[in-house]
């Protein structure tokens, strides 16, 4: 039988705003965490399973959804004069998403959103 927990999850997946994911592989993200990667949580959001990506070849935003929203896994892995780019174009893709365990970077640029 069908976990009720992973019905609801699913029903509430739904329901959140629609993001365009971005289908890097294994080796692409690890390639993207190599050259960008400067920040403690950069090689999970390359390796860590059940997340999506936001972005394009030359960066990401790692993410998971759950109860109607989307969390961002830490910075954006990407060069750093481009993170704001990212940053941006995520929110207003996503709506109101939650970013976890952010610098202090982006913490300003999402300060000023």
């Amino acid at each position: 039988m069908p976990s009720l927990r992973f019905y609801f999850d699913k029903i509430l997946e739904a329901a959140a705003p629609e993001v365009e994911r971005q289908a890097l592989t294994h080796v692409e993200r690890l390639a993207l965490v190599r050259r960008y990667g400067d920040f403690s949580l950069a090689y999970s959001t390359a390796v860590q399973g059940k997340l999506s990506y936001f972005g394009d070849a030359d960066g990401y935003i790692a993410f998971g959804t759950k109860m109607k929203h989307h969390f961002a896994l830490g910075d954006p892995v990407a060069a750093p004069a481009r993170r704001a780019d990212y940053i941006k174009r995520f929110v207003e893709t996503a709506g109101s998403p939650w970013f976890v365990q952010v610098g202090e970077d982006t913490a300003r640029v999402l300060a000023g959103l």
